[in-house]
């Protein structure tokens, strides 16, 4: 067996048995039939029982694999994981689903890869809440079709909390305010150059969002605050819209910032210097970072730390009026 690299490694034994072994900081977590952990001159070892004719167990040696999404080590990604779902920290930049045959790697490709024993034994991969390409942070996957329908009906229910951070353009009035206002696809009312855009109208949808100022902060001269956003609904586009519309767009958003033809001139010639100087920043600030709910008689909290794009945004910034950051972000 060839040596391997980091992290996350698959074998097929007997043409017909996976195994997946990923690590969790010095934890390694083993999928299989049966399966111990031995220790042999500091080398982990495998002990699988294979499911096809074979009635003891057999040893082998653990190496560790690299199996990317783009640059990212879906693995390390995830942060929680039992029978049932998982949680994952995903990047900015990477699509949750695939819009196209041989488009770019997506999420599903590699959760299909991580978890190919589930598959093969009759999983199934359900996204239970979704992220756009460029935002970060948290998403839900169930494990089952059961588990999905359990999880979605929580989603539904508005059971399921979800907190995001974002930066925005300017400073609110207010340390905390509400935004409540219908939205739907705005090419439904008027013309959009872009057709997944939304806007605010009265015969939309109902969507209803909290936000909380972090932090105040200036850059060239230029006000900018650290927000923490909790949408009490879930529609398309929801935080991105309800700030632009409260007058304070996410720094780096091509659709709903200072113009939506930054989204335009991205499609059509990639980024560029000009749109590095309009939007600040090469995606748009905005991440998931807390995840929270009941679910089998028992409460699961998870947090994902900020990104460092957005840490290393926030580092070239001045502080301005303080606000109580760790309690806001909560």
């Amino acid at each position: 067996m060839p040596a391997r690299d980091q992290h996350t490694a698959f074998w097929t034994f007997d043409s017909c048995v996976h195994l997946q072994v990923a690590r969790e900081s010095e934890t390694f977590r083993f999928r299989g039939p049966a399966y111990r952990i031995l220790e042999k001159q500091n080398h982990p070892i495998i002990s699988v029982r294979m499911q096809k004719n074979l009635t003891h167990l057999q040893s082998v040696l653990l190496f560790k694999d690299s199996r990317e999404a783009g640059n990212v080590r879906i693995g390390s990604c995830i942060i929680y994981e039992d029978h049932r779902f998982l949680v994952v920290d995903k990047p900015a930049n990477l699509l949750v689903h695939p819009t196209c045959p041989g488009g770019p790697n997506t999420l599903w490709d590699e959760l299909r890869k991580f978890l190919a024993y589930e598959i093969v034994n009759g999983g199934r991969i359900s996204f239970v809440n979704r992220l756009d390409r460029e935002t970060s942070g948290l998403i839900l996957v169930a494990k089952s079709t059961e588990t999905a329908r359990a999880l979605s009906r929580l989603i539904s229910q508005h059971r399921i909390r979800k907190i995001y951070i974002a930066i925005v353009f300017g400073w609110p009035e207010s340390d905390a305010f509400v935004v409540n206002q219908p939205l739907l696809r705005q090419g439904t009312v008027r013309p959009s150059k872009i057709w997944l855009k939304q806007t605010v109208h009265p015969d939309g949808y109902p969507a209803l969002t909290e936000f909380r100022v972090a932090r105040r902060v200036s850059r060239g001269g230029k006000p900018f605050a650290l927000l923490a956003a909790e949408p009490r609904t879930g529609r398309t586009h929801q935080i991105r819209v309800h700030l632009a519309h409260a007058g304070h767009p996410i720094v780096g958003d091509k659709i709903y910032g200072p113009d939506e033809n930054c989204y335009l001139d991205f499609i059509a010639s990639d980024w560029s210097l000009e749109l590095e100087a309009r939007l600040l920043l090469s995606r748009q600030a905005l991440h998931a970072s807390a995840l929270s709910f009941k679910f089998d008689g028992a409460d699961y909290s998870f947090t994902a730390p900020m990104p460092r794009d957005l840490e290393d945004w926030l580092a070239l910034t001045k502080t301005g009026r303080s606000v109580a950051c760790a309690r806001n972000l909560e």
